[in-house]
């Protein structure tokens, strides 16, 4: 469990506070989202 805790703190951030206390995000340099373009 720590091996992987390491791990998570090097290409995430734990969320500690709100609707997501004690969930993980990508760190923004490795996120790579795509936005999609909506045409109306």
């Amino acid at each position: 469990v720590g091996y992987l805790k390491e791990i998570l703190k090097e290409i995430g951030i734990q969320n500690v506070k709100g609707i997501h206390k004690n969930t993980w995000e990508l760190k923004p340099e490795y996120r790579h989202y795509q936005t999609e373009e909506k045409s109306d």
